[in-house]
């Protein structure tokens, strides 16, 4: 599917204001960082907590 296609015209007609669309994508940004920073911690956190096995 291409990503223009998962837009549908009942989710961009809720954007009335060019203001509604940017708090919206203010929003969305906002919570993709704080996903992609909480993915890192927990990579971090059970990178050291869990040992990693070695071939030796």
């Amino acid at each position: 599917m291409y990503k223009v296609q998962m837009l549908s015209d009942a989710f961009l007609k809720q954007f009335k204001t060019g203001e509604v669309l940017s708090n919206f994508l203010a929003q969305l940004q906002k919570r993709c960082i704080e996903k992609i920073h909480l993915n890192n911690l927990n990579k971090l956190y059970f990178k050291k907590a869990i040992p990693q096995k070695t071939d030796h």
